[in-house]
């Protein structure tokens, strides 16, 4: 499996393995609707071992690589999302940590993970 982060995907703090962790080992993945009609793209959400919970958003490009476009420590909207989404099973809306710094976009990184 193949990750690509565009520059959006750093832009809130998220590191490369934290990336690579939630979409590795997510502790759920949904398919989300994006601008783009055909695109493939889901939400991932998961933590690397005791760090906060994260969200992060791809696209499927070829069922092969994922380009990431945003990964951020969970938001309320998306922790509303997995409990509605997991049968009111999963309730993260009580274990949001605070965002990181916003940095904005990484324009000189295009990179592979």
């Amino acid at each position: 499996m193949r990750i690509r982060c565009l520059p959006t995907a750093w832009q809130h703090g998220i590191t490369g393995d934290e990336i690579r962790a939630v979409i590795s080992f997510p502790l759920l993945r949904y398919g989300i609707t994006t601008a783009y009609p055909d695109a493939d793209t889901y939400m991932f959400v998961g933590a690397m071992n005791n760090e906060p919970w994260i969200e992060v958003a791809a696209e499927d490009e070829d069922g092969h690589t994922w380009a990431v476009f945003h990964a951020m420590v969970l938001t309320p909207g998306v922790a509303a999302e997995v409990y509605e989404i997991s049968g009111d099973i999963i309730d993260l809306r009580a274990d949001l940590s605070p965002q990181r710094p916003y940095v904005g976009p990484q324009y000189d990184r295009d990179e592979e993970i």
